[in-house]
């Protein structure tokens, strides 16, 4: 048996990548995407708009509200005819009917204007 050592495979690890895979499994991390699942979940993400910023739920928005008349009114309640019945710098957010108000849940009174961020 005329065996050199370079017959035999090394144990020791090479520093050239492998591109076929292994039988044990690594305990280090990679740093290139494999086609595998995770093992874990990630985390849920969170809805964000077009340009990056964060959506509120819909769950997490103020309900419409009526308040009526002859009062300083804040965000999501109504009735409003003009931006100066609401407090701040919120504004009169006009309705013909159902519409959604910017900011707000619900439903509120049909045709009734809410305040609005």
């Amino acid at each position: 048996d005329d065996k050199n050592a370079s017959d035999y495979p090394s144990l020791a690890p090479s520093g050239a990548p492998s591109y076929s895979p292994t039988h044990s499994p690594s305990y280090s991390p990679s740093y290139s995407p494999t086609n595998s699942p995770s093992l874990l979940p990630t985390p849920v993400p969170k809805p964000t708009s077009k340009d990056g910023e964060q959506i509120t739920p819909i769950s997490e928005l103020p309900e419409l509200s009526f308040v009526g008349e002859d009062t300083v009114l804040d965000v999501c309640q109504g009735d409003c005819d003009e931006d100066a019945e609401c407090a701040g710098n919120l504004k009169c957010y006009f309705r013909g009917g159902w519409e959604a108000v910017p900011g707000c849940s619900g439903f509120g009174i049909y045709g009734k204007d809410y305040c609005y961020l």
